[in-house]
C-alpha cells in the first residue's frame, strides 16, 4: 500500500492553511480566532482589512475561548486578554475593540504564516498594520474559501451553539433558546452561506 503524505512537498494553498491551522505557533498567536474572523468577514482578493473591522469577530472568538479555557499563555495576562475577560462579563463592545486593536494583534499577525520556523509557502494576507493599519488580502485567502468554507459552514454551527449557551450561562436560561445577540456582535454571512 502506497502512503501519501500528510504535508506535500509542493504544498497547495489549501496545504498551506491546513498547515497554519494544524501546525503554526500556537504560543500567545490566537490563530484560530483570526482564522475564523477571516473566515466570517470573506474579504475578497486585494482589500484591505482594517484592524478595526477586524478586532470584533476576532475578539469575540477569543472571549468565548476564554470561557471554557482562561489560562492563555504561561506569563502574566496582557490587557488584551484582561479586555476579553470583562468583555464577558459586561459585554463592552467599543471597550474590547478598542484595546484589541491597541494590544490583541501584536504576535498574531506575524506568526500566522508561520509553521516551524519558517513561513508557509502560501501567505492568505500581507501585513499593512505600519502603513494603513491592517491586512491587505492575498490571492490564495481567496482561493482556498472554496474548501475552507466547508469547514467554516460546521465552524459556524458550533459557533451558533457555543453563543446559545454563553447567553444561557449569562441569563440563566436554557441552551436551546435563541442567543440575545445586538446586531454588532453577530457573525458576518458570506455570500457561500446566504
Amino acid at each position: 500500500m502506497e502512503s501519501t503524505p500528510f504535508i506535500p512537498a509542493n504544498p497547495s494553498v489549501e496545504d498551506c492553511w491546513r498547515g497554519v491551522v494544524l501546525y503554526g505557533r500556537n504560543t500567545a498567536s490566537y490563530k484560530f480566532a483570526l482564522a475564523t474572523a477571516l473566515l466570517e468577514l470573506n474579504p475578497k482578493s486585494g482589500q484591505l482589512v482594517k484592524l478595526e473591522d477586524l478586532a470584533p469577530a476576532f475578539a469575540r472568538h477569543i472571549a468565548r475561548h476564554l470561557l471554557d479555557s482562561p489560562k492563555q499563555i504561561t506569563t502574566r495576562d496582557g490587557k488584551f486578554i484582561q479586555a476579553c475577560l470583562s468583555y464577558n462579563h459586561d459585554q463592552d463592545l467599543n471597550k474590547l475593540v478598542d484595546v484589541t486593536v491597541g494590544h490583541g494583534f501584536a504576535n498574531v499577525i506575524d506568526a500566522f504564516h508561520v509553521v516551524g520556523a519558517s513561513p508557509v509557502m502560501h501567505s492568505f494576507y500581507q501585513d499593512e498594520r505600519k502603513s494603513n493599519n491592517g491586512i491587505r488580502i492575498t490571492d490564495e485567502f481567496s482561493l482556498s474559501l472554496h474548501v475552507v468554507n466547508l469547514v467554516g459552514n460546521q465552524n459556524q454551527k458550533m459557533q451558533m451553539k457555543s453563543a446559545e449557551q454563553i447567553t444561557a450561562t449569562q441569563h440563566h436560561e436554557p441552551a436551546t433558546q435563541s442567543p440575545k445577540i445586538s446586531s454588532r456582535t453577530q457573525p458576518q454571512k458570506s455570500h457561500t452561506q446566504q
